[in-house]
Parts: C-alpha cells; sequence; structure tokens
C-alpha cells in the first residue's frame, strides 16, 4: 500500500507548490486510489470463490443422500420399478 505523503497545506506552503509536486502529489493519490479499488475487487472474488465452495459441498452432499436413496430403494424393493425410477429422477 502506498504512504501517503506528508506535505506542507498551510497557504503558503500550498502556493509556492510547483506544478511538477502538485501533480506527482496527484499521482500518488491516484495510485493509492487504484490500489484500494483492486484489494476491494480481489476481496470480492474471494468472497465468490467462497461461496461457490460452499454450494458445492452442499450440492455434493445432496448427491450422497440421492444415491444412498437410491441404493436403499434398490435394496428394499428389488422388484419395485416405480420406486427405482422415481429415485434416479432425484439424482
Amino acid at each position: 500500500m502506498a504512504k501517503a505523503k506528508t506535505t506542507n497545506n498551510t497557504y503558503r506552503g500550498l502556493v509556492t507548490r510547483s506544478k511538477e509536486e502538485i501533480d506527482n502529489d496527484q499521482l500518488d493519490i491516484n495510485v493509492a486510489h487504484a490500489e484500494n479499488d483492486l484489494d476491494i475487487g480481489i476481496n470480492n472474488v474471494y468472497g465468490q470463490v467462497i461461496t461457490a465452495e460452499g454450494n458445492l459441498k452442499k450440492n455434493r452432499s445432496r448427491i450422497v443422500k440421492a444415491e444412498q436413496l437410491l441404493n436403499d430403494a434398490k435394496a428394499a424393493f428389488p422388484f419395485n420399478v416405480q420406486i427405482i425410477l422415481d429415485r434416479r429422477t432425484e439424482l
């Protein structure tokens, strides 16, 4: 992170500054602002990744549960085709 430059902010200090000094200070401010925007963007992406990973784990859990229900249906009623088909459509 860019460190803010301390300057003489009195009237006399501001009036006696050259255009190059003012431009350099403005450039430093713009760089710091861009750096903050980048950090915000990176944090947003991290948040989206964490959310996606949570959804992935939840959906994997649902698949495992549906597979278990399908296997239970096959074992409990081996000749009841309708229950097996119903369980399979849940997957």
